[in-house]
């Protein structure tokens, strides 16, 4: 629901969000466009990221390398497996380890046509489109947050949501290993 809301000091009235509500109780960093000394809650933020334009690139591919660790971690804790051993990701179907090639995210499950190079087996798209869905959010939230902890958390908590929806996804069933921590978190 919107609200109208005044900026102290020019006490121009806008309609906020209530997302931009919550974030301008916490940290009002826009600037009012009467008197630019002075914070306006009624401003988006001004803050971006850094000026580099190689930032979003490299938000972009971390947001690929952390869905494709959500991929794994997804299918390794849906089938009673741990994410931690084996260190190696593998083929699904036959247990074909991976090499480096084949392992980066989104590339190699295009150049290997989505199919095991070694057995031949389908590799499903779930996971080249959660890779993508992952850098997406990567770059969006870099866009929003900047380089700042809280793109840091916007990250871990989306790649948390990857892994429970993709479990979700498989067995029907969300593990407390991972939903009992994360609400924790939230409520900290």
């Amino acid at each position: 629901m919107w609200a109208q809301a005044k900026c102290a000091s020019c006490r121009e009235a806008a309609l906020v969000p209530p997302a931009r509500r919550i974030m301008q109780q916490n940290a009002p960093f826009g600037k009012c466009a009467r008197r630019a000394e002075s914070p306006c809650p009624t401003r988006f933020p001004t803050r971006r990221s850094p000026s580099s334009p190689s930032f979003p690139v490299l938000a972009g591919l971390v947001g690929l390398a952390l869905g494709s660790f959500a991929t794994c971690a997804g299918h390794r804790l849906a089938h009673g497996g741990s994410v931690l051993s084996p260190a190696r990701s593998y083929c699904p179907a036959c247990g074909h380890t991976l090499s480096w090639r084949e392992n980066i995210p989104l590339l190699g499950w295009l150049l290997l046509l989505g199919k095991c190079r070694h057995c031949g087996a389908p590799i499903p798209a779930r996971y080249p489109l959660t890779e993508l869905a992952s850098g997406a959010f990567a770059v969006a939230a870099a866009h929003v947050f900047g380089f700042t902890p809280h793109l840091a958390v916007a990250l871990a908590f989306a790649t948390l949501c990857l892994v429970l929806s993709l479990i979700d996804l498989q067995t029907y069933l969300l593990p407390d290993a991972l939903t009992l921590p994360g609400a924790a978190l939230a409520l900290a």
